[in-house]
């Protein structure tokens, strides 16, 4: 599937042949961000997992647990007005009978430019209450290499700059947005994403929203969807709680997700929802794990159901899940993995390591150890359909040397 990391996975493949030529070291350091005015915009809700915004209360960090709802204050630093999603309806009658069900169909990393500028400083949302150079000359912790400055109104987007600069920078675009969005266009693994309980109103005080990984469509189907309402998607079971089964066994059903927030809701036809965890498929047999995130998104009727416009994912993930996905892609030389003993590894290792810009510890004397994500994602109605087990592969790298267990 998509996800971030697919697209980061082959981002880091690329960046192989920067190192080769010695220029990782230009990435790191390269076009820093500068200060941004900000822009109108109000503050809004927090509640992301521990990423609550102000007045906003954390979600539980456990995976099945419901995320925390959105707090009714805006945030504001010094410098500018914090982007933050919506705040809870006010005096909206909780929840209905209707379900809508969505698949990604396209999604945007923010790795372009355009008038105003790279795509990637109006994606997302700010995340650590901060504009890092606008209103604070800090982070809220301490980058291995740099401090990373925000993007519009205090957002969060590390790795759609480090995507941006994958294509702008170096020119490579094997990467890029519309790659991925042709591909899952085709039927590669993507997001899918359940909403129960809606009033189907614009506003709605009490909605579940449930994250799953799904599995290439050809899995089940014979044929390209059609993205009219009726592909029937597999779910894979990595996106499930495991169940025993009557044989002493396990076994996996969509009725028992890991990922859900119990606790969303729709504020003038846009849903927002607190994902404490979750989880992107690089592909059946391997995903990355995000944590602290906010979903939005516009609810369109369409049909019976509805599409999904104007999506956003904000949240973080760990910079070992970023090394990690390098173990998945061979380097041009030896054609071998990159283990930490490639003799390439280091100097990808540094270019990686340039990006890293939050801490769950919240701590401008901490070190970095996140790195925060923005992503722009469009769906259309869709089916869940069977169950896809992961059949994992063994770690292509030797014990102790997978780089998921290293750090910057």
């Amino acid at each position: 599937m998509l996800a971030v990391m697919t697209t980061v996975r082959r981002a880091l493949g690329l960046a192989f042949s920067v190192a080769l030529v010695g220029a990782c070291q230009s990435l790191v350091g390269i076009e820093d961000s500068p200060p941004l005015s900000s822009e109108g915009g109000t503050g809004g809700a927090g509640g992301a997992g521990g990423a609550a915004g102000t007045g906003g209360s954390a979600g539980d960090a456990a995976p099945g647990g419901s995320g925390g709802g959105g707090g009714t204050e805006g945030g504001a630093d010094a410098g500018c007005p914090l982007a933050q999603p919506p705040s809870p309806p006010t005096g909206a009658a909780p929840g209905g009978d209707t379900e809508v069900v969505v698949a990604v169909r396209q999604v945007d990393f923010g790795d372009q430019t355009d008038a105003i500028g790279p795509t990637w400083q109006r994606i997302g949302y700010d995340l650590d209450k901060l504009c890092t150079c606008t209103g604070d000359t800090a982070g809220s912790c301490k980058g291995p290499k740099k401090t990373l400055c925000d993007g519009h109104e205090g957002r969060d987007n590390a790795l759609g700059e480090f995507l941006y600069q994958i294509r702008n920078v170096f020119k490579i675009t094997e990467a890029s947005s519309e790659q991925l969005s042709q591909k899952i266009e085709t039927g590669t693994n993507t997001i899918l994403i359940k909403i129960t309980g809606y009033n189907g109103t614009l506003d709605d005080a009490a909605v579940e929203v449930t994250w799953y990984a799904s599995a290439d469509f050809d899995v089940t189907n014979p044929t390209p969807p059609k993205w009219d309402g009726n592909d029937t998607w597999s779910v894979l079971s990595t996106s499930l709680q495991p169940q025993a089964s009557a044989d002493g066994g396990v076994e996996y059903d969509v009725a028992h997700p890991k990922y859900v927030d119990k606790l969303a809701y729709v504020t003038q036809g846009t849903l927002t929802a607190s994902l404490p965890a979750g989880s992107f498929a690089l592909a059946t047999d391997q995903s990355i794990d995000f944590t602290a995130a906010f979903l939005t998104a516009k609810l369109v009727k369409k049909g019976s159901s509805y599409s999904m416009e104007e999506g956003v994912l904000a949240g973080i993930t760990s910079v070992g899940q970023v090394l990690g996905a390098l173990a998945s892609t061979k380097d041009p030389v030896t054609k071998k993995p990159l283990c930490t003993d490639n003799l390439l590894y280091g100097g990808v290792k540094n270019l990686v390591c340039g990006f890293p810009d939050m801490s769950v510890l919240g701590s401008p004397s901490k070190p970095c150890d996140h790195f925060s994500l923005g992503l722009k994602m469009r769906g259309e109605p869709a089916k869940l359909g069977p169950v896809t087990v992961n059949q994992l592969d063994p770690s292509p790298c030797a014990p102790g040397k997978h780089p998921k267990d290293d750090s910057c």
